[in-house]
């Protein structure tokens, strides 16, 4: 089938508006980019998305960041989302989540994930990659989500990582969570 091609793509570029899925489903989404930023939306910027259920996608990022909904969120919030376990996320570098691949700001709530991610280089986290605030005004929730790994010919089909980074990290909400002193505060609450 035919390759889609994000919505905003990068900073410069962002989605900056409001998308209502209305509960429908996305089937056999294929994005593929050269760089960074995969994802049904490749770059959030102060945007709200919701209620979208994703099935079976294929989401390749190039570089940095894929995630089934966005490649990255940097404010605003993704809601009430899912992703099956038939989508395969992967970044040939760091960030493959399997909502989002790269938080700066923002929140994720009421969101499920039993996606199967790959990162190449470092960072992959069943709901978010990387979160990571750079600016004090900054904060991150993430808030009444899950991560269901699925099982496939009797093995856990999950988050993998394939590296040679001395520093690799991977989790089931998010792979990593950086808050430096003075930044914005990271949260994970009622997730499993």
């Amino acid at each position: 089938g035919a390759t889609f091609t994000p919505i905003g793509t990068a900073y410069d570029v962002p989605f900056a508006g409001s998308y209502d899925g209305g509960g429908h489903v996305i089937s056999n989404l294929s994005v593929s980019t050269e760089g960074a930023n995969a994802g049904l939306f490749g770059y959030l910027k102060d945007a709200e998305v919701k209620d979208i259920t994703i099935e079976g996608a294929t989401v390749n990022s190039g570089a940095n960041y894929a995630g089934a909904i966005a490649g990255v969120l940097n404010g605003g919030s993704i809601s009430g989302c899912r992703v099956d376990e038939n989508s395969n996320i992967t970044s040939a570098a760091r960030g493959a989540g399997g909502i989002v691949g790269f938080v700066r700001s923002g929140k994720i709530s009421e969101c499920a994930s039993h996606a199967i991610m790959a990162a190449g280089t470092d960072v992959a986290g069943g709901v978010a990659g990387y979160l990571n605030t750079n600016a004090a005004t900054n904060d991150i929730l993430v808030i009444n989500c899950t991560f269901e790994p699925v099982y496939k010919d009797g093995k856990m089909a999950a988050a993998t990582l394939t590296t040679a980074a001395a520093n690799a990290y991977m989790g089931g909400i998010a792979g990593s969570a950086n808050a430096q002193d003075g930044m914005g505060q990271i949260r994970i609450a009622n997730c499993y």
